[in-house]
């Protein structure tokens, strides 16, 4: 009977080639976070379901993976990195200093819909600035992850700010179901006008506070000029609002960032422990964003530590996306590769090999010992399919060793202790 082969919708296989590009754009990743003065941390693949949701909203309640073991208690694969790295701080707070710098590279988990650039398992990038509250903050992360776009290869990229409590001074004193929020917020980060024109149809606002979120749901622009908007600002949350994003911005046209910067002010994210300013990262000829990330005030306090935070995350499967046209992978370094053949099963000839194999591996060489005889075809069409650059005969004779390399066709014979001292 043929066994199941199959593997769950939505996850992914990386073969060989694939997992080499993926650890090299990763190291360049952790690379450069720890130019920047960030520390990795590493947090279990499953926590308590409880823990997990704490400010994630349903929209992540709902697409999480739930287990129940064997006592009976209800755990959850992570479904993003930010309320782990929360926990983990707030149950743990003197083992960092103040202003607490930290990455993850994570695998993420959710049971959402499959279509282009969502998956169930994913990986992400990312970093989170905890302990200031100030505008220099948010706007080191965003530096941060323009430096990293930059040092991966895009060139070409826009990061769009927004700010939730501008959204959130405008609706506070509405009484809106929480999926009728839920759902004008989407609708809002969607751009779709229509469809926030129908939903406030039925939501108790006042008129201005109506033409605020129409004005919200398309206000963006290249420059700061936006943030002089009268007809956004309901009161003084709003106000506040907008100050500290034009605060942010001036402090990253500081960092040569003014090309780079959109201000969007209809950027909301899904998440609901975002408190401050948001932001997501854009490249051409890819629809979705390709990282986004905020503030976050309010999360570590639930677990029972208050310190503000800011932070990130970086989509590493949409990186490669992005990256699709870019030569930034003809930068890894291929490795000398050697086969060596055995061709007598004789205790001295295999020993010669071993001790071969290992000096070559010191030095870095990627060195694999036949473990069957092969004729001369085969050997032919191994080393071309694996780009093997040196094969070693041994026990061809007695004292002598044969090199062959198959690309160039060219053979040399050394002697066995000539070669054992050389490597």
């Amino acid at each position: 009977m043929k066994k199941n082969i199959r593997i769950p919708k939505g996850v992914k296989v990386f073969l060989p080639e694939e997992a080499k590009k993926k650890r090299y754009l990763e190291n360049k990743i952790r690379n450069i976070f720890e130019l920047w003065g960030y520390e990795e941390v590493i947090t279990p693949t499953f926590e308590f379901f409880e823990s997990l949701t704490i400010g994630a909203g349903d929209l992540i309640k709902n697409n999480m993976y739930k287990i129940l073991d064997r006592s009976g208690q209800i755990l959850a694969l992570r479904s993003d990195m930010t309320t782990p790295v929360a926990r983990l701080i707030a149950s743990m707070p003197k083992s960092f200093d103040i202003p607490i710098r930290v990455y993850y590279l994570s695998n993420i988990f959710r049971y959402e819909e499959l279509q282009t650039g969502k998956s169930r398992e994913f990986y992400q990038a990312g970093v989170e600035l905890i302990g200031y509250s100030y505008p220099k903050a948010d706007a080191e992360v965003i530096s941060l992850l323009s430096s990293l776009l930059e040092g991966v290869g895009i060139k070409d990229f826009k990061i769009d700010l927004g700010q939730v409590n501008l959204y959130k001074s405008i609706i506070k004193d509405a009484n809106i179901s929480e999926v009728v929020e839920r759902n004008l917020r989407s609708a809002i980060h969607k751009k779709n006008l229509g469809e926030v024109e129908s939903l406030l149809l039925n939501i108790k606002l006042k008129d201005k506070e109506k033409e605020a979120i129409v004005k919200l749901t398309n206000s963006y622009s290249k420059d700061d000029s936006i943030l002089n908007s009268k007809e956004l600002v309901i009161n003084k949350e709003g106000e506040a609002a907008l100050e500290n994003l034009g605060s942010v911005y001036d402090i990253l046209k500081s960092y040569g960032l003014k090309n780079k910067i959109i201000i969007d002010l209809g950027i909301l994210r899904s998440i609901d422990y975002y408190t401050g300013l948001v932001f997501e990262a854009f490249v051409p000829n890819v629809g979705y964003s390709i990282c986004g990330g905020g503030r976050y005030d309010n999360l570590i306090a639930q677990f029972g530590t208050d310190l503000p935070a800011t932070g990130f995350a970086v989509g590493i499967e949409r990186l490669f996306l992005a990256l699709s046209s870019e030569d930034i992978f003809k930068e890894i370094k291929t490795r000398k590769k050697y086969l060596i053949i055995c061709c007598r099963e004789d205790s001295f000839f295999l020993k010669i090999a071993y001790d071969l194999a290992n000096n070559l591996r010191k030095k870095e060489v990627w060195v694999e010992i036949a473990l069957e005889a092969k004729n001369e075809e085969d050997i032919l069409n191994y080393v071309r399919k694996k780009n093997i650059e040196k094969t070693i005969f041994i026990g061809l004779s007695e004292e002598e060793v044969k090199i062959v390399d198959y690309f160039t066709k060219k053979e040399e014979i050394l002697n066995i202790i000539d070669i054992l001292a050389e490597e």
